[in-house]
Formats: C-alpha cells, structure tokens, sequence
C-alpha cells in the first residue's frame, strides 16, 4: 500500500485526511457567497448555475486530482473509499453547474445536485470510522451540518431566494473548519513518552471536559462565521433583490406619510375654516 500521499512527516496518517476536506469545504463556502452573497446572479439566471462557467469547468477538473490520490494511495482502504464517494457527490456538482451554466440542463437541476452532494456527504460521515469519543461528537456536528446544507439548499430552490443559498454555505463553511480543528486538535496529543497520538489517551476518565471543549469550539466558530457572514450580507444589502425593494417600500411609505401629513393639514385647516363660519353665524 502507498500511503505517502495523506502522510505528513511528524504528523498522524488522518492528519491531512481532515486538513484537506476541511479546507476544500471552506473555500467551497465561500468562493460563491464572498463574489455574490445574495445569490443575485443564481436568481437571475432562473436558478441555472451557482458558479461561473468558469470556474465550474476549473473545478471540475481540479476534483480529479483527489480521486486519482485516494485511488492510488489504496484503493482498497474503506476510508479511502468513503472520501472518493463524497468527492465524486461534489464532482457531480460541478459538472451540473456548468451544465446549467450552459443550458444543457433544466433550471434547478445544479442545486438538485449540489444538495445531493451535501446530503451524500452527511451519510457517509454518519458510517464513517472514528477513533474515540472526541473524533464521534465532532463527526456528529459535521454530519449535521451536511445535511443543515442540504436543506437549505432545496429550501432556496423551493422560495427562489439567494439568502438561502448563503445560508447552504455558512453551514458548509462551519462544518469545514469543525473538519479542519478537528485534524488540528485530534492531532496535538501526546503519549507519556511524548510520541504524537490522535486524540486524547484519558478522554474516557476526562469524558466530560473534552466535550465540553468540543460543543465550545462549535459555539465560538458559529458565532465567527455569523459575524463574517453578517458583515458581508450587510455591506452588499444595497445591490441584492431585498435591498432594492426595501428601498421602494422606504419611497412609498415616505409618500404615504407625505399624503398623510398634507390631507392632516387640510383637514386642520378646514376645521379653522368651518369654526370661522360657525362663529360668523353667532355672530
């Protein structure tokens, strides 16, 4: 067996077994929603494609690499089985999308598939072999989050709206850096003679305050990523679908409150005008 690929020297063999999936679904997250935090060019597109034809064709050709990797390192490793499917859910996606792009397929069928991709990626983590209690929780979260991404993903195709598409992606880019700490905590352990283990060796006497480190790394991450998010939707609002419409509501409330304050006005002054004639007529 080859396993010089995914071996880092120093490090342990599932190392940058997270590194690399962890990171590919960060910039997977936000390569879409930095250029186009609203979707704009999705919803105007009639929901064809996500990316640029482009860089779908530039991604499509850059999945291969992965495959040809786990392939080669050993084809026969269950674990090395389990990355090549979620790579090829992804592949699939790509493929749509500039397919979409070029409309050679229906409008949709591309966040069809890249819900697919997500979906497929949270059950083969639900099977995916772990090394302690730590690695189980935190592949629980990313699982979750897969299919958080997957929904969210058929929730804009079924509204039409871009926000949910950003949404799909804020749980991508969680669940890649709870991947990426993952690969980077599990792999900072030390035995008594200070050789590099994955995981902690004493989790089990110290369940409770490795889980709680864990659902505190969640808690902090999403709360990073809401503010980036945020800050982002925020400093866009102005050219999104929503912003433009808020801006016409904002137009037309100010004319409703002008005709409100001018019919006042008149009805003020008629009032002064009608007790005039009433005093006139005691008079």
């Amino acid at each position: 067996m080859m396993n010089n690929f995914f071996s880092v020297s120093g490090h342990s063999q599932h190392y940058l077994g997270h590194i690399v999936p962890g990171s590919a679904l960060i910039v997977l997250a936000l390569l879409p929603f930095w250029n186009d935090p609203w979707g704009v060019q999705w919803v105007k597109h009639n929901q064809r494609n996500i990316f640029s034809s482009n860089l779908s064709g530039g991604l499509v050709v850059l999945m291969i690499i992965p495959w040809i990797l786990e392939l080669i390192n050993d084809p026969v490793n269950l674990h090395n089985q389990h990355h090549f499917l979620m790579y090829v859910g992804f592949e699939m996606f790509f493929v749509a999308d500039l397919a979409g792009a070029r409309g050679k397929i229906f409008p949709g069928a591309s966040t069809i598939v890249l819900s697919l991709a997500y979906a497929n990626e949270g059950v083969l983590f639900m099977g995916h072999q772990v090394n302690g209690i730590a690695e189980a929780k935190m592949h629980e979260m990313t699982h979750c989050l897969a299919f958080g991404s997957a929904l969210t993903a058929l929730l804009g195709l079924w509204s039409g709206s871009g926000w949910a598409i950003s949404a799909t992606f804020y749980c991508s880019a969680l669940q890649g850096t709870i991947i990426f700490a993952m690969g980077v905590w599990l792999d900072s352990f030390r035995d008594e003679h200070g050789n590099r283990v994955w995981g902690p060796l004493d989790e089990h006497e110290n369940h409770h305050k490795y889980m709680m480190q864990v659902h505190m790394l969640l808690s902090v991450t999403a709360m990073v990523w809401m503010a980036l998010w945020i800050y982002r939707l925020s400093a866009t609002h102005n050219a999104s679908p929503h912003g433009n419409r808020q801006d016409e509501q904002v137009v037309e409330d100010g004319k409703d409150e002008k005709f409100h304050l001018y019919h006042g006005k008149r009805h003020a002054e008629q009032v002064v005008e009608d007790g005039e004639d009433e005093q006139f007529a005691l008079s």
